[in-house]
């Protein structure tokens, strides 16, 4: 009966995502010390400049944009993080590579709010890396999306393996003992 039980742990959904998940996680830990400067220099000049509010300036504020992109960041790093511990179970791919794609819509349209601005059209070095995350942005969209579909599809076979299982081996009557 164990040979024909359902795993909840799929080898190829490994195989298909293991590659990326590496490489954007050793990326996001070294991103990590330029995430935590951009952090602590947003927050101080948030505490410079007082707190705005959340109004339509606040969308657009670059501010805003940098602390929702590197917080956005640190969770899907996290979460690539704890993908090392159940690689193989779909449960937890369903979870992480949402993530990763909030991520890349967060930091893509905050990194692409700074460049409309005018102030920075000056300087070319943070117009580059300003281009840089709107471009890792969209790949990690792309790759979220790509894993995360990979994931969904292992999670709705494992859930049709189980039904079957239960199918299959569905429980005997119990025997009433004559009175």
């Amino acid at each position: 009966m164990n040979d024909n039980y359902p795993m909840f742990l799929d080898a190829e959904l490994v195989r298909r995502t293991k590659v990326f998940h590496i490489i954007l996680f050793v990326l996001g830990t070294l991103l990590m010390l330029p995430g935590a400067v951009v952090a602590y220099f947003a927050a101080m000049l948030m505490d410079m400049g007082g707190f705005p509010g959340f109004g339509e300036k606040a969308i657009a504020n670059p501010i805003y944009c940098a602390i929702a992109g590197t917080g956005t960041g640190v969770l899907a790093w996290v979460m690539l993080g704890l993908l090392f511990f159940k690689r193989a179970d779909p449960r937890w791919h369903v979870v992480v590579w949402p993530s990763l794609i909030l991520f890349s819509v967060v930091a893509g349209f905050g990194c692409f709010v700074w460049l409309t601005m005018h102030e920075v059209a000056d300087a070319t070095l943070i117009v580059a890396v300003l281009w840089t995350v709107v471009i890792a942005s969209l790949l990690c969209l792309v790759i979220g999306c790509r894993n995360f579909s990979f994931a969904f599809k292992s999670r709705r076979k494992m859930k049709a393996e189980l039904e079957a299982f239960l199918i299959r081996y569905e429980p005997a009557a119990p025997i009433n003992p004559p009175n």
